[in-house]
């Protein structure tokens, strides 16, 4: 990854501490696949990109090891995780879980405009076929999803789970169709407020799981 390209285009808000607008922008390049599963992260190069000391650089780093999507060696290196199948499959179960429990609290409160974002997501993603789009739509869609729920441990530990499996996702099978009809299957929960229909629809998402 151009870390310097990819800075320069994201840019820092000038809101908020140094450090979570740092680790917002590592999170952006983790969402848009830019940063990918077994990526080195190298503090200096960050700062230097950024035009700022090692030091918030640190703690954003510090933050994403907490997401769990770091490994950490010390003195040697800073590595986003890498998967095994058998560990992407695994990402993909806790994800679904905490998703399904994400979307059962939106039903409690759905905004007016969210089925219509959702459907314009879906649309821009049906035919897709390249990896990157479809991870990258998928993410897209349940980010909508994540940001109309109430705050919780639950909402905090579905985004948790949902940057993992971004950079799990390319261990597991390329299924072009099934996020399509996951997010039908989504669209139509909500609207029925059928928890049932969310359950079924994440458990069919991807076989094997």
């Amino acid at each position: 990854m151009d870390v310097k390209s990819f800075v320069q285009r994201a840019k820092l808000s000038g809101e908020g501490p140094v450090a979570v607008q740092v680790q917002q922008v590592m999170l952006a390049a983790i969402a848009q696949g830019e940063l990918v599963a077994g990526d080195v992260i190298h503090d200096h190069e960050w700062a230097s990109a950024f035009g700022v000391s090692r030091t918030p650089v640190r703690e954003a780093i510090q933050h994403l090891h907490s997401m769990g999507l770091l490994t950490v060696a010390a003195a040697r290196y800073t590595r986003l995780q890498t998967y095994t199948p058998e560990e992407a499959q695994q990402e993909a179960r806790d994800w679904s879980l905490l998703h399904n429990a994400l979307t059962s609290s939106v039903m409690d409160r759905l905004p007016d405009e969210l089925i219509d974002r959702l459907c314009r997501v879906r649309d821009v993603m049906v035919g897709q076929t390249h990896p990157d789009h479809i991870q990258t739509g998928n993410f897209t869609f349940f980010r909508n999803l994540r940001q109309a729920a109430p705050h919780s441990t639950v909402t905090l530990g579905a985004t948790a789970a949902a940057y993992r499996l971004r950079l799990a996702e390319a261990a597991l099978p390329l299924t072009p169709h099934a996020h399509t009809t996951l997010h039908d299957g989504i669209i139509h929960a909500l609207k029925t407020r059928s928890p049932r229909h969310a359950r079924e629809a994440l458990a069919n998402w991807m076989p094997g799981l």
